[in-house]
């Protein structure tokens, strides 16, 4: 993923909602499990999570190594 241009940037926000959704009815997905299903690195996933959390396209529980990642609805 190009991260350096906004299409980069909405293709991997793209993956990375799609790992979200397809992780349904669960407790959630760890950051560690995203990395390794979408690629990147932590910082890159760190502001993807932001940008879709802010949006409302997905949720945030817990803190720490407790921080569960969901999609929203």
């Amino acid at each position: 993923y190009d991260m350096r241009s906004q299409a980069g940037r909405d293709q991997y926000d793209a993956a990375v909602a799609k790992a979200l959704k397809t992780n349904r009815g669960g407790d959630g997905i760890d950051s560690a499990t995203l990395i390794g299903k979408v690629g990147g690195t932590k910082t890159q996933l760190r502001a993807s999570l932001s940008r879709l959390i802010d949006s409302g396209a997905a949720t945030k529980s817990g803190v720490t190594r407790t921080t569960r990642y969901r999609a929203a609805g």
